[in-house]
């Protein structure tokens, strides 16, 4: 039988019934080449259903109609390849987003053209977020991008499906020619080292550090242990103020189904008592109020006035 360029979906009553999923550079499209589309489905009795890598199946389609539909759509057929990079997710970004606080779109199309369809150990997607929103989820790919005001941050390992694992923070950048660069080197020694297994189980079989090690090296971003541990106390500080403000908005709460007549005074003096005591914290951390780009947070006692403000 000869190979059929779209992927086997059912078989009902002896009839097999084929999908076809065609490229969609970061789910953009234009209106002619979406009428294209509706009219292979009109044609053929096919069913049009949008899945989560910002593309459109055309499903329900007999084999000998595959084919005709890829000429339909001015495309040549793609056959189905298991272990390859099977799509690049991509954010709207500052091309078409307020929110967004790096141009995703620009990043992600250079991977999108560098590695879609390359062969690879095992199946791989890439996610390209312009913000942390990260709208594509970017930590649940095998190798996802995040913008932020500083720059970018390159994850590895992530993943779905029966065995879901978050991506490991591989680096921050700041410019997208060094996300590429490091993007590169995380996919070319995956693809030189690993078996038939995801990032994810790679990174787990050798380690992160050792991973960190070989595709790093002097990459300038590379976090650094101090920055690390910078992180882990900021963290902690913030934690505890977090508490602080729960406990005090809890004691107003009291108070308000105790005697509600009291309830402005008493909420104004323990809300001042828990800045203070934030403001004490923030004293004590003052060293640790480093961000993991190694530069200061704002203070911790104006983080708990954003606080009681919110």
């Amino acid at each position: 039988m000869a190979q059929i360029a779209g992927n086997l979906q059912r078989i009902k009553n002896g009839q097999r019934r084929y999908a076809i999923t065609p490229r969609i550079p970061a789910g953009f499209i234009q209106p002619d080449q979406l009428q294209k589309y509706i009219d292979v489905a009109n044609k053929f009795g096919a069913v049009l259903k949008l899945t989560g890598s910002q593309r459109i199946m055309i499903t329900n389609l007999k084999a000998e109609d595959v084919d005709a539909a890829w000429e339909m759509l001015g495309m040549e057929p793609a056959y189905m390849v298991s272990n390859r990079v099977r799509s690049v997710k991509i954010c709207p970004g500052t091309t078409f987003c307020k929110r967004a606080k790096q141009d995703s779109v620009h990043l992600g199309m250079q991977l999108e053209r560098k590695y879609l369809s390359q062969e690879m150990p095992s199946k791989m997607k890439i996610g390209v977020s312009g913000c942390i929103n990260s709208c594509t989820e970017s930590r649940m790919k095998d190798v996802g991008v995040i913008g932020s005001v500083e720059g970018w941050s390159v994850y590895a390992g992530g993943s779905g499906g029966a065995h879901p694992r978050i991506g490991d923070l591989i680096a921050e950048v700041t410019t997208e020619k060094e996300a590429l660069a490091l993007v590169d080197r995380i996919i070319e020694y995956y693809k030189a080292n690993a078996q038939i297994e995801r990032m994810g189980e790679f990174i787990d079989r050798i380690g992160l550090d050792a991973f960190k090690e070989a595709v790093l090296g002097d990459l300038e971003g590379a976090p650094t242990e101090a920055k690390q541990q910078n992180l882990l106390l900021t963290c902690q500080v913030t934690a505890m103020i977090q508490r602080l403000r729960r406990h005090a908005l809890n004691q107003v709460n009291q108070l308000h189904r105790i005697q509600s007549s009291a309830i402005s005074w008493t909420s104004i003096q323990i809300q001042y008592l828990y800045y203070k005591a934030s403001a004490w914290v923030a004293s004590v951390a003052h060293p640790l109020r480093w961000n993991h780009y190694g530069k200061p947070l704002k203070s911790t006692a104006s983080m708990c006035t954003i606080y009681l403000t919110n």
